[in-house]
């Protein structure tokens, strides 16, 4: 397992956003499917309270992403 650790601030222009939304776009390299799914568990904070995935921040909100991700399994080609 892999800690995640993460933190940002919500931006003037994403205001009144979704906080999956706003996850997504400050993370790009998370999916929006996996950002909603840390919310649901309880991994992401802002200003130090859980806020459902549907619910709206503003401006100057700090979130912080303290989750844990799965390592991947990678393939290795076989010769046939």
């Amino acid at each position: 397992m892999k800690k995640i650790n993460l933190e940002t601030l919500v931006l003037a222009e994403m205001s009144g956003q979704r906080l999956d939304q706003v996850l997504s776009r400050r993370f790009p390299e998370y999916s929006r499917e996996r950002c909603k799914q840390w919310i649901l568990e309880g991994a992401v904070l802002v200003d130090g309270v859980v806020l459902r995935p549907k619910d709206k921040v503003v401006e100057g909100q700090r979130i912080e992403v303290k989750a844990t991700l799965a390592e991947e399994t990678r393939f290795k080609a076989e010769s046939i």
